[in-house]
């Protein structure tokens, strides 16, 4: 995930859970025989002495899926032939004001103190060139409005209505069409002088000229599609921006015609990529689908984003459903919300106790009532079309406990997911103390994670395939892979970040991924979606499997490894 720090604080885990958590942490096997009918309104001493023998494990089928990567300009996986849906959009040059900016994204005038729009359609990763991400060559740029004149970079006249691009050279240029020969070793920009008042500049395009007359057919590109098919599944948390999302009512949702996709939180109305156009993906890969639903949708969203799935979406998909993204991560504004609204509408503790719950009870509260729209939506349909998903912590236990039993939500779900990473997080003063582990070498590195990491996360996957077992539901995993990274500021030493960097390029990295899938198999482990796909890697972690759409894959030891596996249990992808 660009920019943003992917860390698991157990610290954070426990929020919400109530006093269930500390039952169990005290006698970690006080639940193995629950009798879950007598669970509602049980208290904590009952469930503890629960003897009742119970086991619902259903038979799994082992599959790997993905997590797909966040949109913007600085990513790398550009899965869009039009470069514009991945752009940072527009914005003004010195001035912050965007009031002027019609619905989806466009300026319909540039004020007065202002110098020009900008748009940065891609820039290159640090210590990078562009031109590993991104094919230079020809393209089109097209555009609806009126923009007087073209300029190269240096030879602007900021007084016309006009446009300016940097590394590029212009073949040709007639109105609303203008081929470029576009070079991006370090990236591209284009600027905006000027807007005329009756027709500004509008519906802004830039595609390979080759694909000029079918971009508006086929919008993806051919190696996105070709990386990601025969994939079990694909999760879209980073691509519909679900981490504090805002997005609350469906007209507000994020539309086709919005001029970016991409995740910045500066521009308005950019809120990840539109349902249409992940459904669309969906069929063409002809992959079952992860959605994420935001924490602030209200109920007209959820059961029109149900109607939409339910009437475009290819009926031999399966449709993944959960609510939000890592309720218990503090990291994120929906945690605090889902806190808020348990003790708002005083939940109940999943122990049975006497108090007020937290965000683990709120997330089951919610998770139901999303699930039963859906039910209402797709009626006898659903079981065959869709997938309802309670998440929790795979480090946790008691959480997923506590999310299943509130409001007996798992008898509402069909899976609960986990993210089994093995753990290797360098900081000032934690286990891995940065200025020990800086001067590590990879077999020191490799050493801990095979003897101690590797082992604690399958311990770990052992446990939460117990809990979904004695809950009727199949164990997933919604993000796993490897978890080396800088935190609390040791991000920022070079020595250590060169050393996770080699370490994901590492075959030992492949060989602990293949432990770590084949462990997963073993202890009964159905779906696995690695997070993630294609993006660069920076001292903010290495969580991609690929740094580039046309990196070669036998180069990539976590490519190759997620991909053998994946043939093992029977799926056909790319090698």
């Amino acid at each position: 995930m660009n920019k943003i720090r992917r860390y698991i604080l157990l610290a954070t885990a426990t929020a919400g859970v109530g006093s269930l958590a500390k039952i169990l942490l005290s006698n970690t096997h006080a639940t193995d025989n629950l009798n879950l009918d007598e669970i509602e309104g049980a208290s904590a001493n009952q469930i503890a002495v629960n003897t009742v023998n119970k086991n619902l494990a259903l038979a799994s089928e082992p599959k790997m899926g993905i997590n797909l990567s966040e949109i913007n300009y600085y990513a790398t996986e550009y899965p869009f032939v039009d470069l514009m849906k991945s752009s940072s959009g527009f914005n003004l040059d010195n001035l912050q004001d965007s009031s002027l900016q019609d619905e989806i994204g466009y300026f319909t005038q540039i004020p007065e103190g202002a110098n020009f729009a900008t748009c940065l359609v891609a820039e290159a990763p640090e210590n990078s060139k562009r031109d590993e991400y991104i094919k230079s060559g020809q393209y089109v740029f097209l555009y609806d409005g009126d923009a007087a004149t073209i300029y190269n970079y240096d030879r602007v006249n900021r007084n016309k209505n006009t446009l300016e691009f940097k590394e590029c050279r212009v073949v040709s240029q007639k109105p609303n069409r203008i081929v470029l020969n576009c070079d991006f070793t370090y990236g591209l920009r284009f600027n905006i002088h000027g807007l005329s008042a009756s027709n500004p500049i509008k519906n802004v395009r830039i595609v390979p000229i080759a694909q000029e007359k079918t971009y508006l057919e086929n919008p993806w590109k051919q190696e996105f599609l070709d990386l990601w098919k025969n994939m079990a599944c694909v999760r879209f948390m980073d691509t519909m921006k679900i981490n504090n999302s805002t997005q609350s009512k469906w007209a507000n949702r994020p539309k086709p015609t919005y001029v970016t996709y991409s995740m910045n939180d500066f521009i308005p109305n950019v809120k990840g990529m539109p349902l249409e156009m992940l459904v669309d993906m969906a069929n063409r890969l002809n992959t079952n689908p992860w959605f994420c639903i935001p924490h602030l949708a209200d109920d007209d969203y959820v059961k029109q984003f149900a109607t939409y799935v339910k009437e475009n979406l290819n009926p031999t998909l399966k449709a993944y459903i959960e609510y939000s993204n890592e309720i218990w991560n503090g990291g994120f504004v929906q945690t605090d919300y889902c806190d808020q609204q348990a003790k708002k509408l005083r939940l109940p503790r999943a122990d049975g106790e006497k108090g007020e719950g937290g965000a683990s009870e709120f997330k089951a509260y919610r998770s139901k009532q999303i699930f039963t729209i859906f039910d209402s939506v797709y009626g006898a349909a659903r079981k065959e079309r869709v997938i309802r998903v309670l998440a929790s912590q795979a480090a946790w236990t008691a959480m997923s406990e506590a999310v299943c039993l509130s409001g007996q939500a798992y008898k509402h779900a069909d899976v609960l997911a986990i993210a089994p990473y093995p753990q290797f997080n360098v900081s000032p003063d934690g286990e891995l103390k940065e200025n020990i582990i800086k001067n590590w070498t990879l077999d020191q590195l490799f050493d801990f994670l095979n003897k101690k990491s590797l082992p604690e996360t399958i311990g770990w996957i052992e446990e939460s395939k117990k809990v979904a077992d004695r809950f009727g539901l199949k164990l997933i995993a919604y993000e796993g892979g490897q978890h080396c990274v800088g935190t609390a500021g040791s991000e920022n030493n070079e020595a250590v970040t060169k050393l996770l960097m080699q370490a994901n390029a590492d075959p030992r990295m492949g060989e602990m991924y293949t432990e770590l899938l084949n462990a997963w198999s073993k202890a009964g482990g159905d779906l696995f979606c690695h997070y993630s796909s294609v993006g660069p890697w920076s001292k903010w972690g290495c969580w991609t499997l690929l740094q580039s759409l046309y990196q070669p894959v036998t180069s990539s030891p976590k490519y190759m490894a997620i991909v053998q596996w994946a043939i093992k249990v029977g799926q056909k992808l790319k090698a």
